[in-house]
């Protein structure tokens, strides 16, 4: 089981990488996990909650947050 999270993760975050805008390999890496883990993050407390406009605020604080990786 969680070999087939580590690979999934790692798929996940290569592939978020390749949309951060960075030179740096390592930069990007970085970037990508940050943002993968606050979308993680951010669904687990928007499906949490019983309020949905709390649940959207939540959902979009993160994408907020998340959209200046690749100013």
């Amino acid at each position: 089981m969680r070999r087939a999270v580590t690979e999934g993760l790692r798929s996940a975050i290569d592939f978020v990488a390749k949309l951060v805008a960075d030179k740096s390999k390592p930069a990007r890496r970085q970037k990508a996990i940050s943002i993968y883990a606050s979308f993680v993050g951010a669904m687990v407390m928007a499906r949490a909650v019983d309020d949905r406009a709390l649940s959207k605020e939540i959902l979009n604080a993160v994408l907020a947050s998340v959209s200046k990786f690749n100013a």
